[in-house]
């Protein structure tokens, strides 16, 4: 039982890197870059919050405080060790009865792509390498390029974020960099293809038929295991979007149907119906006309679908708009003509509630009603 436990639990947990050496901080520093409030980091699947730095801890890379690569070059690069290793006497040839082993890659530096060298997709675990022989650090011009290298890194990292790009970091796959030119049409589609597809094949095949080639089927199957990461990724948009309005002096087109955009990130708002202009002005202004809309949010206890069927027939009296999504339902009210509470009991004798909120009504409901509800010509100055 207890093994299997252990399998159970080796299985579930998150891919992670080797740790840099001690004595590659001792020797090397840590480099910090400074604030960054644009671009979009993630990290076996997650999104990390911004804002980010960026820095270099001995020979890896850190964004904040989360270690997002393996060693960019590995330590004993930079130690007596490797020294010792390239001077060294050849070993005398083998016995010719002794078959001779197949010739090994020479122990090159990584380049940008094998940062991260992805691991290989066999059923068993490769065998561990030889243990690598301790040497002291050696300050010299091969350590200083080899840091140099490091640094560039680093840079490129900070430099690609500034400008609005994105990085997918993991550690069973190569790091992926996306330049801010095409993270402006990733990030457009990201959080509804998040929320569409049912698995990273379908994720995949999605960001193909874009033209989005460059996503790997590995990346997309670790974004895949969020269920919630649409939201997050949006709200980041979001963010950045009010960062460069307000830093940039930045005037930002957004081509949306989500009203929550609207609502996060808007000050005015413009309504057309037909080529004509029905409003323009404040979106608070607009909501204030509104003002005796409440919005009752309930979580029941039964399935909301099922619920939600139930209650536009047992609250037709009340003449309230009922929409519903996964987890909630919200139920719109007029208090002019009855009080939400009233409503809300009503609810509670048919119904078991798992949660409750009330709100104020929002862009999305103000709109519809402007829209469905033959509002457009009472609309305020």
């Amino acid at each position: 039982m207890l093994a299997a436990l252990a399998a159970i639990a080796a299985l579930s947990a998150e891919p992670s890197f080797d740790p840099v050496p001690p004595p590659a901080i001792a020797a090397l520093k840590v480099v910090r870059g400074k604030t960054i409030s644009t671009g979009m980091v993630f990290l076996n699947g997650k999104l990390l919050p911004g804002p980010y730095v960026v820095s270099r801890h001995g020979t890896v890379i850190k964004v904040n405080r989360e270690q997002v690569t393996g060693q960019i070059v590995p330590w004993v690069q930079f130690t007596t060790a490797a020294t010792a290793a390239k001077h060294s006497t050849p070993a005398p040839a083998p016995a010719p009865a002794a078959p001779t082993p197949p010739p090994q890659p020479a122990d090159d530096l990584f380049d940008y792509a094998s940062a991260v060298p992805s691991k290989p997709a066999t059923a068993a675990a490769p065998a561990p390498p030889p243990p690598v022989p301790a040497g002291d650090y050696v300050d010299g011009p091969r350590s200083k390029a080899l840091l140099k290298r490091i640094n560039d890194y680093r840079t490129d990292v900070d430099r690609t974020l500034r400008g609005n790009g994105m990085f997918f970091f993991g550690a069973s796959h190569q790091p992926v960099r996306v330049d801010p030119r095409l993270a402006k049409e990733l990030s457009g589609m990201l959080p509804d293809a998040l929320r569409d597809a049912s698995s990273a094949r379908e994720l995949h095949d999605m960001f193909r038929r874009k033209g989005i080639t460059y996503l790997p089927e590995a990346v997309c199957a670790e974004l895949m295991r969020d269920r919630a990461l649409y939201m997050k990724v949006k709200s980041r948009i979001r963010e950045m979007i009010l960062t460069l309005n307000k830093t940039k002096n930045t005037t930002v087109i957004l081509t949306t149907h989500d009203m929550g955009d609207v609502d996060a990130l808007c000050h005015r708002i413009v309504i057309i119906d037909k080529g004509r202009m029905l409003y323009d002005n404040d979106i608070q202004h607009l909501k204030r006309f509104f003002g005796a809309y409440r919005t009752l949010m309930i979580r029941p206890r039964e399935d909301v679908k099922e619920c939600t069927e139930k209650l536009s027939g047992e609250l037709s009296a009340f003449e309230p708009t009922i929409t519903s999504d996964d987890t909630w339902i919200s139920i719109l009210v007029n208090e002019e003509k009855t009080k939400v509470m009233k409503v809300l009991e009503a609810v509670q004798e048919k119904h078991s509630i798992k949660d409750m909120q009330l709100q104020e009504i929002s862009t999305e409901d103000v709109i519809k009603k402007i829209y469905a509800g033959g509002d457009k010509n009472e609309l305020p100055a």
